[in-house]
């Protein structure tokens, strides 16, 4: 059984573009949204960015067999199916685990991947009893019990916790200078491997046009 993430990317609260990456692991995710920040992270509008990374606001995706216009209600609709539903936000700087954009507020009640405490705190979550319970006298399912769940300490990311911090933090990267992040992803070749084929092909472009 296949496992289907998405990254979607967001400017001002609103989809422009979403990728879908089956069966991949969190490390690549994380690199493949770091890319598209790298080349995309100066987009002020939907209409920017599409013109920026297709030529044209009016986009198609393959579907096989049938295609669909990239509207924000059809890429709303792929992005409600996703497994795990990486947002990428343009706007306010942050990676993120979230169907649509949260608003500031929200957004900031998210543990930032920044911080430096103890712990950060707390959350509710379901763990098996051991036993089990009968539903409508007939199936049998195990029984949940509701706990709260410690959120532990994560001072920096690395390759080694980067699923965990993407399944509890929002990363954020307005502090990084992302010019200097694209040039590595243009150098540096081993960084590549972690990326899709399309994203690939964009930095060849982007490098082709900063020579």
């Amino acid at each position: 059984m296949s496992y289907r993430p998405t990254i979607s990317v967001y400017i001002d609260g609103h989809i422009a573009d979403i990728g879908y990456y089956r069966n991949w692991d969190e490390t690549d995710l994380f690199f493949e949204a770091v890319a598209i920040a790298a080349l995309f992270g100066k987009c002020k509008s939907v209409q920017e960015y599409k013109e920026k990374k297709f030529g044209q606001p009016k986009v198609y995706y393959s579907i096989e067999p049938e295609s669909f216009e990239n509207t924000e209600e059809n890429l709303k609709f792929f992005e409600s199916h996703s497994e795990f539903p990486i947002l990428m936000d343009l706007t306010s700087k942050c990676i993120y685990i979230s169907e649509g954009a949260k608003e500031k507020d929200e957004l900031l009640s998210l543990c930032s991947a920044l911080g430096n405490h103890a712990n950060y705190g707390y959350r509710k979550a379901y763990r098996w009893t051991g036993e089990t319970k009968i539903v409508l006298d007939e199936y049998t399912l195990p029984a949940y019990e509701e706990y709260m769940e410690e959120i532990p300490a994560v001072d920096k990311i690395s390759v080694r916790n980067v699923a965990h911090v993407m399944d509890y933090c929002r990363i954020p990267f307005d502090h990084v200078d992302m010019t200097e992040v694209l040039g590595l992803f243009l150098k540096h070749n081993e960084l590549r491997r972690h990326l899709s084929t399309s994203t690939i092909e964009l930095l060849d472009k982007e490098k082709r046009i900063c020579a």
